[in-house]
């Protein structure tokens, strides 16, 4: 049986997002000093196990390519539970933004923090993830509300942060993946 690292929730739901999949939480988890998000799945199959452990695999490549990519730590065991695969990662203070709901968002008050340099992060993320040979499906994003240090590197408020990779996928060959389209939808919802 393999012994994996014990987590323990704090908050119920972290940045008040459940997904369709999983339940975030903040929590803690052994080996990381200070705050985690617990990503928790809703499903508790062995299949469910592989999608999770590729999910957390996919995320640990991205966050050695992509600049604004939080650190994915690894599978844990919350509080004693084994039935739902878990696992651990940087908590992100945000608010997240999910590219297929884009258009669905409220005006939001974001004291002028969703500028055009958050577009231009978002390119140059994706156009990096494509030239590395990633073809980015579900794009999904934090728009930083404070600066905070994630995966080594100092972020301000107003920078995303990407996250959730479970759909993206590695490939050879030709990716027609056009970046613009994300980048036109968060272009177009600061003007709201």
């Amino acid at each position: 049986m393999i012994h994996l690292p014990k987590a323990v929730m704090t908050a119920a739901v972290y940045a008040g997002e459940l997904g369709g999949t999983a339940v975030v939480c903040k929590g803690t988890m052994d080996g990381i000093d200070g705050e985690v998000a617990l990503k928790i799945s809703r499903h508790s199959s062995g299949q469910r196990r592989m999608y999770w452990e590729g999910e957390l695999d996919k995320s640990k490549q991205l966050s050695e390519v992509l600049p604004n990519v939080a650190a994915y730590h690894s599978m844990v065991e919350v509080e004693g539970n084994e039935i739902f695969p878990s696992f651990g990662m940087e908590a992100i203070h945000g608010f997240p933004i999910l590219d297929r709901n884009i258009g669905c968002l409220g005006a939001r008050e974001f004291n002028g923090m969703l500028t055009e340099k958050a577009a231009r992060q978002l390119r140059t993320n994706l156009e990096t993830a494509v030239q590395a040979g990633w073809n980015p499906s579900d794009v999904q994003y934090f728009l930083l509300l404070e600066g905070q240090s994630l995966n080594g590197r100092e972020h301000q408020g107003g920078d995303i942060i990407l996250f959730d990779f479970a759909s993206w996928n590695k490939v050879t060959g030709q990716i027609e993946y056009d970046v613009s389209k994300p980048v036109e939808r968060l272009s177009q919802y600061m003007k709201k």
